[in-house]
C-alpha cells in the first residue's frame, strides 16, 4: 500500500498507479489487458483489466471479479506515507489516498499469498478503474467483454471489513440557467430581469437536504451576474437528486424542474434545464450470490457482517447495471478524502484475508 500511496493518482492521471500494479499482477501470472477509456476520456491509462485461471481444483469455478480504482481524490500529489501506531497515515500535508489504494493493495496482497500457497481459488478477474473519483467514468467506459463472472466485489466502502453495501442509490444531476434583462442597477433598476433573484426563488422553493429515509436533495453551485451595477441577465444552479428508489427520486427531480421553471415564469424570465442520469441505483437480495458469499466469507474470519445500504455511488453501481450482480465490501479506512485519513493495518490485513476467502470458494 505504501508504493501506491507514494505513486501520484489524480482522475485520469492514473498512470504511475496503473503501471505498478500492472508490474505486481503479471508477475503473479495474470493475463493484462488496458481498455480504451482512457483514449476516449482523455486520460494517460485506461481501465486495467487483468484475468487468471483457477488453481489447485478450482479451476472449474465460476469466476470471481474484484474491483477497484486508481484514482484518488484531489489533493493527493506528493504523498508521503508513514506507519504510526498501527495506523497508515500522510505526513499530514496532503490526503493519503487510501480511497482505493487500500482496495488495490489488498486485491494484490490476496492474489500474491493464494498464488504463493497455491490452495484453492476460483478464476479471478480484476477490473481496476479509472476516473471513480469523478463520476464513475471509467467504470462507465470499460470493456468487460473479456469476463466472464457473474459474481462481483467492490473494495470501496466506509466502515469496518465486514461491512456488506447492499443498495445504493439512483443519481441524477440538474443544471439550469436563467435568462433575465441586463439593466443599470442604479439608473433603471425597473427595467431589469434579475437572473439571481430567479435562481435564488427557485431553491427556496426546492425541497433540499434530506427528503425521507431513501432520498436525498442538494443545490451545490450557483454563479451569475459580473458587477454589482448591472441587473444580472444570467444565473446557474447545479444540482442532484439521489435515492434508493427510482420512483422517489424521479418524482424529487420533477419537483425541482417545476421549481426552476415556475421561478423563471413568475419573474418574467426564462429558464433552460438539463437532467443527466449519473448511475442507476441497485439493491441485492440478502439470497443474492454475493451477499451470501460475502458473508460467509466474514464469517469464516470470525466478523460479524453487517448488511448496510448507502447514500453514495460506486463502481458497483455501473457493474449492476451492466449485469454483473456486485456488492461493495467495508475496507476499513476513516476520514478519506481529508489530510487525518488513515488506514488502519489491521483492517488492511483482515480486508486482503477476504478477498482471499472470496475466492477460495466454489461459489453457486
Amino acid at each position: 500500500m505504501m508504493e501506491i500511496c507514494r505513486a501520484d493518482s489524480a482522475p485520469l492521471k492514473e498512470g504511475p498507479v496503473f503501471h505498478i500494479v500492472k508490474r505486481a499482477l503479471i508477475e503473479l501470472g495474470f493475463e493484462v489487458h488496458e481498455d480504451d477509456a482512457g483514449r476516449r476520456l482523455g486520460g494517460e491509462v485506461g481501465n486495467l483489466i487483468a484475468t487468471k485461471p483457477g488453481q489447485g481444483g478450482g479451476e472449474g469455478w465460476p469466476p470471481v471479479m474484484f474491483s477497484a480504482h486508481l484514482d484518488r481524490v484531489e489533493g493527493g500529489t506528493g504523498v508521503r506515507p508513514r506507519v504510526v501506531d498501527g495506523r497508515v497515515r500522510s505526513d499530514g500535508s496532503t490526503i493519503l489516498g487510501a480511497d482505493d489504494a487500500a482496495g488495490l493493495a489488498a486485491i494484490v496482497e490476496a492474489c500474491r499469498a493464494l498464488a504463493e500457497s497455491g490452495a484453492p481459488a476460483a478464476p479471478i478477474e480484476l477490473v481496476l478503474t479509472i476516473g471513480e473519483e469523478i463520476g464513475l467514468v471509467g467504470a462507465a467506459h470499460a470493456d468487460l467483454s473479456r469476463l466472464r463472472s457473474k459474481t462481483g466485489f467492490v473494495l470501496d466502502a466506509d466502515g469496518p471489513v465486514g461491512t456488506i453495501i447492499t443498495a445504493a442509490p439512483t443519481q441524477y444531476t440538474i443544471e439550469a440557467e436563467f435568462f433575465g434583462r441586463a439593466a443599470h442597477a442604479g439608473m433603471a433598476p425597473e427595467r431589469g430581469i434579475s437572473a439571481i433573484k430567479m435562481a435564488a426563488l427557485a431553491v427556496s422553493r426546492m425541497r433540499l437536504g434530506r427528503i425521507d429515509a431513501d432520498t436525498t436533495a442538494n443545490v451545490g453551485y450557483i454563479a451569475g451576474g459580473g458587477a454589482t451595477n448591472i441587473v444580472p441577465e444570467r444565473a446557474t444552479i447545479r444540482a442532484e437528486a439521489r435515492s434508493l428508489e427510482r420512483e422517489r427520486v424521479e418524482r424529487q427531480v420533477a419537483h425541482m424542474i417545476q421549481a426552476i421553471d415556475e421561478a423563471a415564469r413568475s419573474a418574467g424570465g426564462s429558464a433552460r434545464w438539463n437532467v443527466q442520469l449519473e448511475y442507476e441505483g441497485f439493491r441485492l437480495d440478502p439470497d443474492a450470490e454475493p451477499v451470501r458469499r460475502a458473508v460467509r466469507a466474514a464469517e469464516s474470519l470470525g466478523l460479524a457482517p453487517r448488511l448496510k445500504s448507502t447514500g453514495g455511488g460506486s463502481d458497483a453501481n455501473i457493474f449492476n447495471a451492466k449485469g454483473i450482480p456486485t456488492a461493495v465490501l467495508g475496507v476499513g479506512y476513516e476520514a478519506i478524502h481529508t489530510r487525518e485519513e488513515s488506514m488502519p493495518v489491521d483492517q488492511l490485513v483482515l480486508l486482503a484475508r477476504m478477498v482471499v476467502a472470496l475466492a477460495s470458494a466454489p461459489g453457486a
